[in-house]
């Protein structure tokens, strides 16, 4: 991922990513690769589902799931510059409307 990771570590310098942003975003693209042991550029939609689908299983935290989904979405959408079919893989819903009771 030598070409890939410097494309992304300009990308997120030219957008003032923080250094912490930045080491966060590697560190899970890392382990993104290693869980495949592919290119993520050779990797989709299932694998990524597949992906963020293991934090669920191996319980940890949410907040290190909505890191890693970060990082894969400005990977795809950044990096490598997927266009607005591959973008819907990292939709997200907001808040859900709730019904106030009198």
């Amino acid at each position: 991922m030598g070409a890939l990771k410097d494309k992304m570590v300009m990308k997120m310098e030219l957008k003032n990513f923080s250094k912490r942003t930045i080491q966060i975003y590697l560190f899970h693209m890392k382990k993104f690769v290693r869980f495949y042991g592919k290119s993520p550029d050779l990797l989709g939609q299932t694998e990524v589902e597949k992906y963020l689908h293991s934090f669920n299983g191996n319980k940890k935290s949410t907040s290190g799931l909505v890191q890693a989904y970060s990082s894969l979405k400005f990977f795809y959408t950044e990096v490598l510059g997927k266009g607005e079919n591959e973008r819907r893989y990292f939709y997200r819903h907001g808040k859900r409307n709730r019904i106030k009771y009198p």
